[in-house]
């Protein structure tokens, strides 16, 4: 009976140790995290290639499903429904959503690594975060690309319809045509062909 007991303690014990343990982790701040971590950054490099991977195999997918709808004459309003939906499909947000929860901790890898050469990183990590959070609809009609239904015509490619599309909920932008997309900062740097470190300056200090 007093082993049943003593083993009953235990068992609570270290549940309870669990319990602690997951308090702390949703307390920690990245930079705790990365602490405590410090092989993360090569398994999230590892995990961006694989997920790079499959963005690249899912566009494949898209342009020939289109090249096939256009073979066969489909008319163009089908084809944007098509696109339209695929977009918006639980895989390919997945995609998206594990990319820009891994970039931003690589990001966050990059800004530590700038913070211990550079006494001004404080304001330069704020400056990155006033940048991402610029709204992507308005940061488009600022540079003259017209959204339509949230789609657009790419300007990074010879693009015939639309297949530029944004995403507000994640304040990000991905084109099926050339396969380019990121957030706002990411745009900036593509359209205006400036580094990282100027197009944050650009979106922060020039109002773009």
């Amino acid at each position: 009976m007093s082993s049943f007991v003593e083993n009953e303690q235990n068992f609570h014990y270290l549940i309870e140790l669990e319990d602690q343990h997951r308090r702390q982790l949703a307390s920690m701040t990245i930079e705790e995290e990365l602490d405590a971590f410090p092989e993360a950054e090569e398994i999230l490099l590892r995990n961006k290639k694989i997920y790079e991977k499959r963005l690249c195999n899912f566009e494949k997918r898209i342009k020939n499903a289109v090249v096939n709808m256009k073979k066969r004459k489909r008319p163009d309003w089908e084809v944007e429904i098509f696109l339209d939906l695929i977009t918006v499909g639980k895989e390919l947000q997945e995609i998206i959503n594990n990319l820009n929860f891994i970039n931003k901790y690589i990001m966050k890898i990059k800004l530590r690594k700038f913070r211990n050469k550079d006494p001004k990183y404080r304001r330069f990590t704020h400056d990155v975060e006033v940048a991402r959070g610029v709204d992507i609809e308005n940061l488009f009609n600022r540079f003259g690309i017209n959204l339509r239904k949230k789609f657009a015509i790419c300007p990074f490619h010879d693009d015939k319809n639309p297949s530029l599309r944004v995403y507000p909920k994640t304040n990000s932008w991905y084109c099926f045509g050339c396969g380019r997309g990121g957030d706002t900062i990411d745009f900036v740097i593509k359209i205006a062909k400036v580094d990282f470190k100027k197009a944050v300056d650009l979106i922060v200090n020039n109002g773009l």
